[in-house]
């Protein structure tokens, strides 16, 4: 299993190498979502903070495409696309899921995000149909 890991993670950084010859400035989002199935989790709205009040301002969506499922590699993924605040779609990618062995209700991702605004203090929170959970106590300089 660690080796497939490595391997999807091997395979998104090349990926992140590749993109920006086409004018993606493309950040990995490393994001935990300790209750994804039992909170029925659509996605990650990140944020980005506003220098000077550290005021959040909504940045765009990762919208994820169903449920994880296992590859035919045989390592779970799940398939996401970018919705920026105007309302663009972008790619549809995946991202390697890591569970917890002990909360396997829990998922690890690494999801890519092409950052559209100046370098900054980023957020992300979860939402679903009911809403939105708080934001992320840890935050990324993307």
């Amino acid at each position: 299993m660690a080796h497939r890991l490595s391997r999807a993670l091997f395979t998104l950084f090349a990926f992140a190498l590749v993109l920006p010859l086409f004018g993606c400035n493309l950040q990995f989002l490393h994001v935990v979502i300790p209750d994804f199935a039992a909170s029925a989790v659509e996605g990650v709205q990140v944020w980005r903070l506003q220098e000077g009040t550290n005021q959040p301002i909504a940045r765009g969506q990762l919208v994820f495409n169903g449920d994880p499922y296992v590859a035919p590699d045989g390592f779970e993924v799940i398939d996401y696309t970018q919705v920026a605040p105007d309302g663009t779609t972008g790619f549809t990618l995946q991202s390697p899921v890591n569970r917890n062995p002990a909360a396997p209700q829990q998922l690890e991702l690494w999801l890519f995000y092409d950052r559209q605004d100046p370098e900054g203090w980023h957020k992300v929170s979860t939402y679903n149909a009911q809403g939105s959970s708080a934001l992320s106590l840890a935050q990324s300089y993307l």
